[in-house]
């Protein structure tokens, strides 16, 4: 059930970014599980959009370990961030910018190193 809520988070965090409407593993073999990524704009139903992580662009890349990690982690741990800006759109910027704040809401120690004015724009807006 933990798992469930951690994966619906997951996929939450990332429409939010504006990076996909979905993430969803596949098991390749029983040593193998393969990411797929659901591609925006999602086209008629039904249709696999899904495809492998590595097929999609760098940025969703980039910004799921720091997802998960502000996700998973608990009050008090300390998750550090280096420029969690890099090859995201402004909009994204925002967003991620509000996903780091929510973890520290939680009482998450985040630590953020950014050289984004728009990111330190949206901590100061942010109440």
């Amino acid at each position: 059930a933990k798992d469930t809520v951690a994966l619906k988070n997951l996929n939450n965090s990332l429409f939010r970014l504006d990076l996909t409407h979905s993430i969803n593993a596949k098991n390749i073999s029983a040593n193998e599980v393969e990411l797929r990524v659901g591609r925006l704009p999602v086209s008629v139903e039904g249709d696999d959009d899904f495809v492998n992580i590595a097929d999609v662009g760098f940025g969703v890349s980039q910004v799921l370990p720091i997802v998960v990690a502000l996700i998973l982690a608990k009050p008090n741990q300390l998750v550090y961030v280096e420029q969690p800006e890099l090859h995201l759109h402004p909009r994204a910027q925002v967003e991620m910018a509000k996903l780091l704040a929510e973890a520290a809401q939680r009482g998450v120690q985040v630590v953020v190193e950014t050289h984004s004015s728009l990111l330190l724009l949206t901590f100061q807006t942010l109440r």
